[in-house]
């Protein structure tokens, strides 16, 4: 046991020590992210919005941040599925700016890519220190990854633990803590609104197991893993995942139709161009090439192609799972394409674009055959020829042109997040004493939360009652419906109405809010009037309160914690039943 102990402290502290180094490379390669402003531009304001929403529940009215009132007339915040105001990493950083937070998130990010990367490497692979690092810092330097992520769709950076996972789930077959570790990964991406990440990472996962099912008993095995990774998934997540369903089950997202296909010439394109603006089309492509960017170099492609024939004899699950990710990227290139039956055929497929996302997960084996490569090549030449100095001369050249190659890309990922971290700096603001809608000395739009006041303007996907007549002003925040009732008083939080009412028949009050199912009320019945929110109130005098609680949130509390038991007692059991003995 001391030996068990000692050997998982030495792993620790090697992985802390990565980690560490990941996190400055991490600093260094986006560093114009803290230069200047540091605020994100386009999408990423959205982002920084729902940051600050969150910090402003959570501060200011000390509640959960379970809606978006300054935004759309309202929308969810917690049940909305690419909202991060779950996460943990955003709860801990909620002292810090929203500003702040997206500098927290992203190099935590980076970092997890970084550590898992090199853990995937040097424990599946086995591959040496410098080609670890070389698969790391091509994953995390990516192109790709910054055109996705700096100042854009800050929820897609839980691709980052897509190497972990991988390395997780490879292990799991045979130990059950493994099995719980990518069960609580899985939870935790929940948390953080990766709606693309689970299940694109899923689907790698997929095709990685089916290069595995060799006997029935393997079979057996692959499946309890599978059922006891799910299981504390689901658990662990209830409180996030219950609400969502709810949501799934009672909306559905309509977007454009995706017909996007890659062409080889254009696959070339992505990962040998550099110097493509990433906000312009080409030749008639639906998304901005931002949305296709993988770049990492000749030297990358080159020693990624090497490593492909070395994979093909040592590992060719990778490349199996290498196609599989590059075909699926491809998109709508046939009636037939798996791209196009999972868009027609699969939840949540149905509700999703883009199709070249694939390659945020592709630039992982892209680094993993170079690594091969880098790894491979001096250590055939050795069992060729013997151990010669030119051929250790050899080694060292190459991992050195790897490394160029590796430092090309940062310096491209670098340039690239400084074009997208130009955004005004967030400045402090005056906070109404109520919060309203509207009003002429409204500031920018991520800092609306801390100004307490919310814009009718809309750039949330998921809020359905986008359009209801909901009123602006600094004004009582609900009202009668006609002369059967008297609203005295009206007061609200961004979860909450409190109105003191005097209803003299059965009647109706409208409440300044969009509907969503989630509301709820404490007298009479919550109603959808045209989106806006109301409430049927029967005589009498009511201290009316309405509260916004997700549908299965309760419920998702008491799941949680039965799954935080049921990995404790997992990943305990070693110990325990060795001090029994």
């Amino acid at each position: 046991m001391a030996r068990d102990d000692a050997a998982s402290s030495y792993l620790g502290t090697r992985v802390a020590l990565v980690g560490a180094l990941g996190a400055v490379l991490a600093i260094w390669a986006w560093w114009p992210m803290f230069d200047g402003s540091g605020t994100p531009l386009g999408d990423g304001r959205y982002f920084l919005h729902l940051f600050d929403t969150a910090k402003v529940s959570l501060l200011r009215y000390h509640e959960l941040p379970l809606w978006n009132p300054y935004e759309c007339g309202g929308a969810p915040l917690w049940d909305n599925p690419e909202s991060m105001a779950a996460s943990p990493i955003v709860m801990l950083a909620t002292p810090l700016s929203a500003t702040h937070t997206v500098w927290l998130w992203n190099v935590l990010h980076l970092t997890a890519g970084f550590t898992s990367m090199w853990m995937l490497a040097r424990m599946e692979l086995g591959v040496s220190r410098g080609a670890a690092f070389y698969a790391s810092a091509i994953f995390m330097f990516a192109v790709c990854n910054a055109s996705q992520y700096a100042g854009a769709h800050t929820a897609l950076m839980s691709f980052m633990w897509a190497p972990l996972a991988l390395l997780l789930w490879r292990r799991a077959e045979h130990s059950p803590s493994c099995a719980v570790g990518l069960g609580l990964l899985v939870a935790l991406l929940f948390y953080d609104g990766a709606t693309y990440p689970i299940p694109h990472t899923a689907l790698m996962l997929g095709l990685e197991t089916l290069t595995r099912l060799r006997s029935r008993d393997q079979a057996k095995r692959v499946v309890v893993a599978g059922l006891l990774v799910v299981a504390v998934a689901v658990l662990v997540a209830g409180p996030r995942l219950l609400p969502l369903a709810d949501q799934f089950r009672s909306k559905v997202r309509v977007i454009p139709p995706d017909t996007d296909a890659l062409s080889w010439s254009k696959i070339a394109d992505m990962y040998l161009k550099a110097n493509v603006h990433t906000q312009q089309k080409i030749n008639g492509d639906p998304y901005v090439w931002g949305e296709y960017t993988s770049y990492v170099g000749l030297i990358a492609v080159v020693l990624a192609l090497a490593g492909c024939v070395i994979a093909a004899a040592e590992a060719p699950w990778m490349l199996v799972v290498a196609l599989g990710l590059l075909v699926l990227m491809l998109g709508h290139f046939a009636s037939w394409a798996p791209w196009t039956l999972l868009t027609k055929n699969v939840f949540p497929f149905k509700s999703m674009r883009v199709p070249a996302r694939f390659r945020l997960l592709l630039v992982g084996y892209v680094a993993m055959f170079g690594a091969l490569a880098v790894d491979r090549i001096p250590r055939r030449l050795r069992q060729f020829v013997g151990p010669r100095p030119w051929v250790d001369a050899i080694s060292v050249a190459l991992l050195a042109c790897a490394l160029i190659g590796a430092g090309e890309v940062a310096a491209a990922s670098t340039k690239l997040v400084s074009e997208r971290f130009t955004g005004p700096p967030e400045k402090p603001v005056v906070a109404s004493t109520r919060l309203f809608y509207g009003g002429g000395d409204m500031v920018e739009y991520a800092s609306q939360p801390r100004q307490n006041r919310g814009q009718l303007a809309c750039r949330d996907a998921w809020a359905f009652s986008h359009g209801a007549a909901v009123w602006t002003g600094d004004l009582p925040q609900a009202r009668a419906t006609d002369d059967g009732a008297n609203v005295m008083v009206a007061n609200r939080t961004q979860n909450t109405f409190d109105v003191d009412v005097e209803v003299t028949r059965p009647t109706r009050i409208v409440l300044n809010s969009g509907y969503e199912r989630g509301w709820r009320a404490s007298v009479g019945t919550v109603a959808d009037q045209a989106k806006l929110l109301a409430v049927d109130l029967p005589p009498g005098h009511h201290k009316l309160h309405v509260w916004y609680w997700p549908h299965g949130l309760t419920a998702g509390f008491v799941m949680a914690a039965l799954g935080i038991a049921l990995s404790t007692a997992v990943l305990a059991r070693k110990r325990i039943f060795k001090e029994r003995a």
